[in-house]
């Protein structure tokens, strides 16, 4: 009801991401790895902390015990062809929700796992351009919903496409009236 009559041209260039990590590969979900805790972070938020010790300490322990922490981050075990792999996935978009890892798991027998080895996916932010030409609007956001590009319009943004340009109307409900 706040928005403002008028016609825009929006382009889509890049869809917001979360950052994505992948551990060193071991050969089994049941690999034993090495005791201690793990500092994980996302951005600025809150640091979680996450105890491994000889109840938990596997492959499989290890992302189960991120997942039951309800922290920022989620963890996986995804199979590479060779191994397995931890994948550390952020529950925030946007280039400045990057994942912080400080690794101590330094105790016991089992094997050292790093759980910053690779970068999957890097973290970005949405990005659109409103109009065209020399006069063309960049705006950037950490999540795929926009508001406040114009002004009472929520822009939910679905894929990539910058050779096309989607034409937005924004006009009166004269049929309801």
């Amino acid at each position: 009801t706040s928005a403002a009559n008028g016609s825009y041209s929006i382009k889509v260039n890049q869809l917001a991401q979360a950052q994505q990590l992948g551990s060193t590969s071991m050969t089994d979900p049941t690999t034993t790895i090495k005791t201690g805790t793990v500092q994980l972070k996302v951005g600025a938020g809150a640091a979680t902390t996450i105890t491994i010790d000889s109840s938990n300490n596997t492959v499989q322990g290890l992302a189960q015990a991120i997942n039951d922490t309800n922290g920022d981050v989620r963890a996986s075990v995804v199979g590479d062809g060779s191994g397995y792999r931890v994948l550390l996935t952020s529950t925030k978009t946007g280039s400045a929700n990057t994942i912080s890892v400080t690794n101590n798991l330094t105790g016991g027998t089992g094997s050292s796992i790093d759980l910053t080895d690779r970068t999957v996916q890097v973290a970005t932010d949405a990005q659109i351009t409103v109009g065209s030409g020399a006069g063309a609007i960049t705006v950037s956001n950490s999540t795929n919903r926009i508001d406040g590009v114009i002004a009472g319009v929520t822009l939910n943004l679905n894929k990539v496409d910058t050779s096309k340009t989607v034409n937005l109307t924004v006009g009166a409900d004269t049929s309801t009236a």
